[in-house]
């Protein structure tokens, strides 16, 4: 029947020619077979005792002469058909198959069939070649060399100081050299000179960030993203994770040892913060949702980053080239099936949303592994757990598992001296701070004071009572004919209005009703949550169509907002004008907010100027810049859940006087209220504020008391510390009647103010009465002997939702013993025995020295990888690597200091190596590298002495990098969020980029000659150079040295100064101009982009 379908495409598309072709077992057969079908019947599996990888044992098998062979191939039914995998074959295929076989199955005579794969190169033991006999130095030369004779070239001369000088900066540090920096003075000096400046170049802070972001690469570093702002991959705190590689290359520390600290960090140094930054490399791999995504990239990436392993292949079946069960994938996944993550409080920091140290631990040892059939997590193979285990093919046995039992502060780690030295400062810091808002309280209470007793006497001022007030609204109901919504999701409650859509949207009510020129506003709200901005805000001059939308063309608003963004609560001034907001500097203050508690904002607004307070006290006086405009009054909510509880609007009285913009607001708005009022809410606000700072001093007493008690914990000696447990109970007693004192102070000031629902301020009265007697009650009650104190929290776990998206998995606790697992695998991967390691990581770092690697499939090591040509070179180098402690900075001495490392790259078209070898697999010509992105944003702002060498830290937001000046390993780097420059010159993928691609397309160009950070850099890299150089032409030539690393020829010379000259007639042209096209020119050419 197939052989019928053939048939009618023949007649179908003449165009396709079967006849003519004479068919060749070795070039049109083997190749099929070889790709299509050893993999289940060549030398790693023999399906059905079939084996296809002779011609020899295709005809002894039968299925030739039976007919069956054909039969299988053309098959139309999926089910028969072979491969059972994949597309069939094509028809031209099939085609040659048959008349192959009609010819006799003929093959050449002496096939040799498929070699074992257990026999496989990259899994035999690494064994230390001789080194061949030459004249080299390098015994890196010298392997070369060995293979140089099979392909009869000759190598390359040196490349010029010069270029080697800019080819070790931008290989060890990535940035060129300034004027003031070591460099190679000539030709002749290179010997001598080179291996000093390798050990400047390798001793500075530089390297570590270059090679920490080629390692990034590798081990795909990534900060968080999510939806919006919703974190569902990687984690906030990541960064710490990539200052450890920094300064892990650095200080040298051997690989052997980052493995470790990333694999099993948590094990091995439980209570070390610095070395458990390492074991982020886990952290990486969190995801919210999905726990088998998690591990399946935890699998793939541990055994391809650090073992050269595709072993996600064997994730539904049998691995197909390497001989790797289906089975084996498991047991590798059941090393890390246990662990989660969780944040580690950093010595000082005491607020986890804010920072920490995320890093793994073993939260659900009792976890089973289970084979899932056909690789569906939805059809395990219940019948069978899985141990951790290795692939077998290695031959290298698995060290013993044993389990960790765990230091008492590495599982209850608010018992580390550092967090409990935390809280203690925090506690004072809190003194401190009350201290100071007493004594602010205590100044506003005499201005207050003073002026109520001065105008106590003074005949009322015009009306400006609740009555004057113009718009009021309780929200006890929705008045449609008062105000108009524009998106959120709104709901009447007990308790008010609520906003209860989440996410980065604005949410509008406007209002209806006309708004007095000057005028007073104010909202009362509570906010309930939010996922990040948590934004609240009063809108006024509002001509906008869309509230929701970018404001287009003629359309203007101003928002007065108050922001609970955790990292810095803030009320924010801002405006738009056909376009996004602006958010002006003069416009911003910090604030104390929290959520769960109810304000009230008030904005005065008088022409352009704007006051603004919180709760009656001055937060903000600002000037709008736009013009005032007859348009509406809205209430914003943006990314935050909240409860609008009661709104006013009224004009303004003409005696009531605002702050100048500018004015200090840290002063109360006395001027703005009744003196009365002013000097009520005064005497309230001094004497919340003494009950505060009582508070926080009970609160410090009652701390140490715990210190003592829980380093007592820590060191088993609680008998004697006992009496400290009991005071630190009793303190936080008398600390909760304290607080419960305060809000019935508060509570009572509002009930007697009487502004609001009465009934509810009284409920609300009754309710802080009743938790200030319960709570005098517990301090006078005995405190029982087995009273257990409050541990504080040292850490927190990260929550996933694997079993609901809309809400967090039960809690991981913290327990006593890890399984070591972990530790297990760690030491196995840097066994000097095993024979993966070494090489792969050998591999990627002469890839990045040397423009291609020695085997380049640098992920895949396994038999459907690539065979290097010179394994010799790879194994001395791993061996030497190993043997050196596995210390990078020999390695890199090693090939820097070797001739295929300081070769010319300049290669004439006529050459006649580029015929004998041209895939330059003797290595004798140095491959030129086209500069990553970040090498060529920091080469840039290097040039003008405008780099900022700052080292570590939190990442640059995507918001903030236009304008920074920081190295690019710095920029907030995700899958969601990218730099665009950088993009656009093959930017890492976060999902995996074991090898940086080089596209070459006409957006880089475009990018090099009109991106706004190339044209602003021009000028003051032509100001570096100007301020090196006395007269034009030596402005040209110092230029090419300072930009390109190379001396002008006489030809390009002559082209710069005619095209100098040129300049020169332009009118309007000043030198300064000329010198910025010159940099310009240079930056846009080929070699600045590439390191010869």
């Amino acid at each position: 029947m197939r052989c019928v379908n053939i048939l009618v495409l023949i007649a179908l598309f003449p165009s396709i020619s079967f006849s003519a072709e004479e068919v060749d077992y070795i070039e049109h057969i083997k190749p099929v077979l070889r790709a299509r079908c050893y993999a289940c019947h060549g030398a790693l599996k023999q399906e059905a005792e079939l084996r296809l990888d002779t011609a020899e044992s295709i005809r002894a098998s039968g299925i030739v002469d039976s007919g069956t062979l054909l039969e299988r191939l053309g098959a139309e039914d999926p089910a028969v058909r072979m491969p059972p995998e994949g597309e069939a074959l094509k028809p031209i295929e099939l085609m040659r198959f048959r008349r192959w076989i009609s010819s006799g199955a003929k093959a050449p005579e002496g096939e040799i069939p498929e070699s074992d794969p257990t026999e496989h190169w990259a899994f035999q033991p690494i064994v230390k070649p001789a080194i061949p006999h030459s004249t080299y130095k390098n015994p890196i030369d010298a392997f070369l060399n060995s293979k140089r004779a099979d392909y009869k070239v000759t190598p390359l001369e040196r490349a010029s100081a010069d270029e080697i000088t800019r080819r070790l900066y931008m290989n060890l540090i990535g940035m060129p050299p300034l004027a003031d920096e070591f460099q190679l003075e000539d030709d002749a000096s290179v010997n001598t000179q080179l291996p000093i400046l390798v050990d400047q170049l390798l001793a500075d802070s530089r390297h570590g960030e270059r090679w920490g972001r080629h390692w990034m690469d590798v081990w795909r570093y990534s900060d968080w993203w999510g939806l919006g702002a919703q974190h569902r991959n990687s984690h906030k705190f990541i960064w710490h994770w990539r200052d450890w590689i920094v300064e892990s290359l650095n200080s040298d520390l051997g690989y052997d040892e980052m493995v470790r600290q990333m694999l099993a960090g948590d094990e091995l140094y439980p209570n070390d913060l610095d070395k458990l930054r390492g074991s982020g490399y886990l952290v990486r791999n969190w995801f919210l949702f999905n726990r088998n995504q998690w591990m399946d990239e935890t699998v793939e990436h541990v055994a391809k980053g650090f073992l050269g392993l595709t072993l996600n292949c064997a994730k539904c079946h049998d691995h197909k080239f390497d001989p790797v069960g289906q089975h084996e994938y498991y047991q590798f996944r059941a090393f890390f099936e246990p662990y989660h993550v969780r944040v580690d409080m950093l010595p000082g920091k005491t607020d986890l949303s804010q920072d920490g140290i995320p890093r793994p631990y073993d939260a659900a040892p009792e976890t089973p592994t289970y084979l899932f059939q056909r690789g569906n997590d939805k059809d395990p193979d219940l019948s069978t757990v899985l141990a951790p285990n290795i692939p077998q093919v290695l031959k290298l046995p698995l060290p013993a598992i044993k389990e960790v039992t765990l230091p008492i502060d590495a599982w209850k780690p608010g018992l580390r001296p550092s967090v409990l030295i935390s809280y203690i400062q925090q506690a004072t810091q809190e003194i401190t701070e009350k201290q100071l808002a007493l004594t602010k309280r205590e100044k506003e209470l005499e201005t207050a004071e003073k002026r109520f007793e001065a105008t106590k006497n003074r005949s009322a001022p015009e009306d400006v009572t609740p009555s004057a007030e113009s718009f009021v609204d309780n929200f006890s109901d929705f008045d449609d004919q008062a105000w108009i919504k524009f998106g959120g999701e709104w709901k009447l409650q007990d308790d008010g209005l609520a906003q209860l859509k989440d996410g980065a949207q604005r949410n509008v009510l406007r209002l209806r009703h006309p708004v007095p020129d000057n005028f007073e506003a104010s909202l009362r709200f509570v906010t309930t949550g939010g996922s990040r901005w948590r934004s609240i805000g009063i809108e006024f001059d509002a001509v906008v169509a869309d509230p929701a939308s970018t404001l287009k063309a003629g359309e203007s608003v101003n928002n007065i907002y108050i922001s609970g963004y955790q990292p810095g609560p803030k009320i924010q001034a801002s405006y738009a004008h056909e376009g996004p907001y602006q958010y002006p500097p003069n416009g911003l203050r910090q604030i104390q907010f929290e959520t769960n508690r109810e304000y009230e904002f008030m904005i005065r607004v008088r022409d352009n100027l704007v006051n603004a307070y919180l709760d009656g006290e001055l937060m903000l006086a600002w000037r709008s810049p736009l013009t005032r405009r007859k348009g509406a009054l809205q209430l914003s909510a943006f990314d935050v859940l909240a409860v609008f509880k009661s709104f006013k609007l009224r004009a303004l009285p003409d005696d009531i006087k605002l702050e100048e913009a500018g004015a200090n607001p840290d002063k109360t708005i006395a001027s703005g209220m009744d003196p009365e009022e002013a000097y009520q809410q005064a005497k309230l606000n001094f004497e919340v504020a003494k009950q505060e700072l009582e508070i926080a001093n009970v609160r410090l007493k009652g701390m140490e008391r715990s210190v003592i008690w829980f380093n007592a914990v820590r060191e088993g000696a609680e008998d004697a510390s006992n009496e400290a447990r009991i005071d630190a109970i009793q303190t936080s007693r008398e600390v909760a009647t304290l607080e419960a004192k305060r809000d019935l102070t508060i509570a009572a000031a509002a009930l007697e103010k009487g502004k609001g629902d009465l009934s509810k301020l009284k409920k609300e009265f009754e309710t802080a009465q009743q938790k200030v007697a319960k709570d005098e009650l517990t301090m006078s009650a005995d405190i029982p002997e087995d009273a257990e104190l409050e541990l504080l929290v040292g850490a927190k776990w990260t929550p996933t939702r694997f079993t609901n998206s809309g809400s967090d998995d039960p809690i991981k606790p913290f327990l006593p013993n890890s399984t070591g697992r972990r530790t297990a695998l760690a030491d196995w991967i840097v066994n000097s025995q095993n024979p993966l390691t070494a090489r792969v990581a050998v591999n990627h770092v002469w890839l990045r020295h040397m423009g291609q690697p020695l085997v380049r499939t640098v992920f895949d090591f396994g038999r459907n990888g690539h065979q290097p040509e010179n394994q010799e070179l790879l194994d001395w180098l791993a061996l030497e690597f190993m043997h050196s402690g596995w210390s990078f900075k020999h390695l890199h001495r090693l090939i820097l200091s070797s001739e295929a490392y300081l070769m010319s790259s300049r290669v004439k078209a006529n050459a006649p190596q580029l015929v004998l070898d041209a895939e330059n697999e003797s290595w004798w010509r140095r491959v030129p590298i086209r500069l990553e992105s970040q090498a060529v944003r920091d080469s840039i702002l290097r040039l003008g002495d405008r780099l900022d060498l700052q080292v570590g830290g939190p990442p640059i937001e995507s918001g903030e990098q236009a304008n920074s000046k920081r190295r690019s390993l710095y920029f907030f780097h995700s899958n969601n969020s990218r730099n665009l420059f950088l993009t656009m010159f093959d930017e890492a993928l976060v999902t995996d980029c074991y090898q940086r691609e080089t596209s070459i397309v006409p957006q880089q160009a475009l990018a090099m000659a009109n991106s706004t950070m190339v044209l602003n850099e021009t000028k003051p890299i032509a100001a570096y150079i100007a301020s090196k150089t006395q007269d034009d032409n030596a402005f040209i030539n110092y230029s090419f040295q300072h930009i390109l690393g190379v001396e002008a020829t006489a030809e390009e010379l002559e082209v710069m100064s005619l095209a100098w000259r040129r300049w020169e007639t332009i009118e309007g042209e000043s030198k300064v101009d000329r010198q910025q096209h010159l940099v310009w020119v240079l930056l846009n050419h080929n070699d600045f982009m590439v390191v010869r």
